[in-house]
Order: structure tokens, then sequence, then C-alpha cells
């Protein structure tokens, strides 16, 4: 079963494709019974769908930053994130053209070409809810994600020794990389590691030699 953080993250995607419909259908609305008197009015409306948009897009950031586990590539998750805040942006600066450059008629093409836009933004959409459907319902993956909740760790005592997680920093030559930490993080480890060692020994009846 998918863990409740991952529902946000793509219900998250699905909320932000949506503020991209309002704002294209919104600009449709405006272009196709076209007032160049209104325009002014009509762009707080349109900035008020945007900053809604901006709004989802930061609640994004801080959750892959807080969160251990992100059901896709976290950096890939906050690109489509941005790529979406992106699409109402941009319908936004469509509107802003039409204000700043004193556009006083609508010509038939560009009808056709905000039709596209409107077109493609609910595909958008419709294909955010296939991405959160073949993510939840995928048994395979699902599968995979368990047991990385289950069984992932940074590092582990078997057989009395300390071995650390396969994803450990290394340079081109093989060589670990160094890293700095703190005297307290050093002990922290150290004695976690000890205690485990020692759970692991009296677990097993002593000491092997």
């Amino acid at each position: 079963m998918a863990k409740k953080n991952d529902t946000f993250f793509f219900d998250n995607y699905r909320a932000c494709a949506d503020r991209s419909c309002k704002a294209a259908e919104f600009l449709a609305n405006i272009m196709s019974s076209f007032n160049p008197g209104e325009i002014r009015r009509k762009l707080d409306e349109m900035h008020a769908i945007e900053q809604s948009a901006d709004e989802l897009r930061h609640q994004m950031s801080d959750a892959l930053v807080k969160a251990f586990i992100t059901p896709m590539e976290r950096e890939d998750m906050g690109v489509l994130s941005n790529q979406l805040d992106a699409v109402t942006d941009y319908v936004e600066g469509v509107l802003h053209r039409l204000y700043f450059d004193n556009i006083l008629e609508i010509r038939p093409d560009a009808l056709q070409m905000v039709d596209t836009v409107v077109r493609g933004c609910k595909e958008m959409r419709a294909l955010m809810d296939e991405l959160k459907e073949a993510f939840l319902h995928s048994d395979h993956l699902q599968k995979h994600v368990a047991f990385l909740y289950q069984a992932g760790s940074m590092y582990r005592v078997c057989n009395e020794l300390l071995i650390f997680h396969g994803c450990v920093p290394m340079t081109e030559g093989g060589a670990f990389v160094s890293l700095e930490v703190e005297p307290w993080e050093y002990d922290l480890l150290v004695r976690r590691t000890l205690e485990r060692l020692n759970q692991n020994t009296s677990n097993s009846g002593g000491m092997k030699t």
C-alpha cells in the first residue's frame, strides 16, 4: 500500500495541472469575447490563479526537502513541479502581452492557438491522473518501495562487522570520498554501532573467535 505522503506528491501534481487548465480556460474566454477595456481587471484574476499555482510548487519543494524516500527520483520530481508551474506562468504571460501591447482585436488564428493550449492543458492534467494511478496500483513497484521502507538503512552490523549502505560516495579512482563530521556525530555513530554489536553478541551467546 502506498504511504500517505506518496499520494500528496501526486495530488499536488494534479492540482498544479488543474491550475494550468483554469488559467488556459480563463484566457480563452477573454479572447473569445474580447474587450480591451476589461483586460486590466482580468489581470488580477489571472494573477490569483498563478499565485495559487506558486503556492502548490512551494509546498512540493518543502515536501521534497523533508521526505526521506520519494516515490520517484527527487530531482526529477522537482523539475516536473517547476515545469507544471511554468505552464501557468506562460499562460499569464500571454494576457500580459495583450494588455501591455495594447491589443485591440483578436485574430481567428489566435483563437485556434488558445484552443490548442486549453486542450494541451487538459491532456496534461489527465496525464497526472495516469501517473498517480500507475504508481499507486503497480504491484511490482509497491513491492520494491515497501522493501525500502522496511529494510532500508545507512548501516548495519553483521558478523561483528560494520557494513555501510552500498551507495557510499566514491572518487573516480575507487577511493572513499572524505567528509567532515562533528565530534558529537562521530561519537553517536560509534555508540550506536557498539550498542548493536553488543546486542548481536548477546543474542548469539558470546563473541565469535
